[in-house]
């Protein structure tokens, strides 16, 4: 999870870099309106999937199997 938590603030700060300028400078734009409604639900989806934890026999512990061996 903690990957997903690094790639959700890269692509929010993409996002905010890219769209949010764009959206200030004309707010009252039809076609960057929509591109930011969009935006903030994929942001909200994501955010929701951050919050969640796997079930706790779901996450990698010490004790897992090594791979097997390659028959020759």
């Amino acid at each position: 999870m903690k990957q997903f938590d690094a790639n959700f603030t890269r692509i929010s700060r993409l996002l905010s870099g890219t769209v949010d300028p764009h959206f200030a400078r004309g707010p009252k734009d039809e076609w960057i309106t929509s591109v930011h409604d969009q935006i903030n639900g994929v942001r909200a989806g994501m955010k929701m999937l951050t919050m969640l934890r796997p079930p706790p026999e779901a996450e990698p512990d010490e004790g897992r199997r090594k791979p097997r061996p390659s028959r020759p």
